[in-house]
């Protein structure tokens, strides 16, 4: 085995601009990795989601991903548009790469599901790594009028070195050297203290709205007194009593997750890993068009901490499922670590 580099490495991270889970997830691998390698993190996640990490952030659109009707439904439509005007762009997004890439350039460079840095990589001659459970082919085949785009992407996805799958995997039976690694998932701490000051109430649930949004029915809390219902987002005026409303980035996410009794979420692999890694009790709200779901929804019924809910009990808030704290087993992994170890040998093999 070839020793480190006598410089830091530099590795270049990108990260899928849809929703949060993706970037959750890196946040998560980043916190084993950062102080063994220079990283340059390419997302447009906000600064404040990644709290402390020593990385530079280039604000980058690594990837269009779904654009959604709300949390639940996919714009068709407005995808395919979005996804050609993108790829217009792709030359000028190498260029930005290129550019940081003199100097000391970079040794590796990583991707969560976003498949161009992949092409980037290629014509920089510099390896290339996919972290993913399942990639937009997975769910642009969902749509009739992206067919035509499936060929181009699943090109830029084989050119990948090596593809690190952390658990409940998708489809992807085309993969690049695949490796399957534990979820990414962190433990939270017990804040139910800090939420629920003098166990004022019986129950906790948080209601994960997704970062689009979806109409929910909070001022129906006040039939449900014994409950505590948690959002996060900008503050809505004139809430029940028994609504706490949280800001972004105010309390640790799997500290949250750790300390209520049920997360009501759509299915999406950073929500579901996190209530599989703390044993907490996921109802989920089902929705169209995403390959990932019944795997998720699979796995979580083995597990024993699932059950179901109708759209329409976003708007009445009568969610029947009870779970007290630690019925459900935890899903043990350390697969943040295990690919901040790979990524770490694909540089001294390279």
């Amino acid at each position: 085995m070839k020793p480190l580099p006598s410089r830091c490495p530099r590795i270049a991270y990108f990260v899928s601009s849809h929703g949060f889970g993706h970037a959750a997830r890196t946040r998560t691998i980043l916190e084993k990795l950062e102080s063994h390698a220079a990283v340059t993190l390419f997302a447009t996640t906000p600064n404040w989601f990644w709290g402390n990490l020593a990385v530079d952030h280039v604000p980058f659109e690594a990837d269009i991903g779904c654009i959604q009707q709300g949390t639940l439904k996919i714009d068709e439509a407005a995808t395919v548009a979005a996804f050609r005007q993108f790829k217009t762009g792709f030359q000028l997004r190498f260029e930005q790469l290129r550019l940081l890439n003199q100097g000391i350039p970079f040794d590796l460079i990583v991707t969560d599901i976003a498949p161009e840095p992949l092409a980037f990589a290629a014509q920089l001659n510099v390896p290339s790594v996919l972290v993913a459970n399942f990639t937009w082919v997975e769910i642009y085949q969902q749509m009739a009028s992206m067919a035509g785009e499936i060929p181009d992407l699943l090109k830029q996805y084989k050119l990948a070195t090596n593809t690190l799958i952390p658990a409940f995997q998708t489809g992807m039976e085309w993969a690049t050297n695949p490796v399957a690694v534990d979820a990414v998932a962190k433990l939270g701490h017990d804040i139910r203290q800090f939420l629920n000051p003098e166990n004022r109430y019986q129950r906790l649930i948080y209601i994960d709205a997704g970062r689009w949004g979806t109409e929910i029915g909070w001022n129906n809390a006040v039939q449900f007194s014994d409950t505590l219902f948690i959002r996060i987002g900008p503050a809505l005026s004139d809430l029940p009593p028994n609504v706490l409303q949280l800001g972004f980035g105010s309390v640790n996410h799997p500290d949250l997750v750790r300390s209520v009794d049920v997360v009501v979420a759509k299915p999406g692999y950073g929500i579901v890993t996190e209530c599989l890694a703390n044993g907490t009790h996921w109802c989920c709200i089902p929705r169209d068009g995403f390959a990932e779901d019944d795997v998720l929804i699979r796995y979580a019924e083995e597990m024993g901490n699932f059950s179901s809910a109708d759209y329409s009990q976003l708007a009445s808030l009568d969610f029947p499922c009870v779970a007290l704290r630690d019925v459900a087993p935890s899903l043990a992994s350390d697969g943040a670590g295990q690919i901040a170890r790979m990524l770490l040998e694909k540089v001294i093999t390279s």
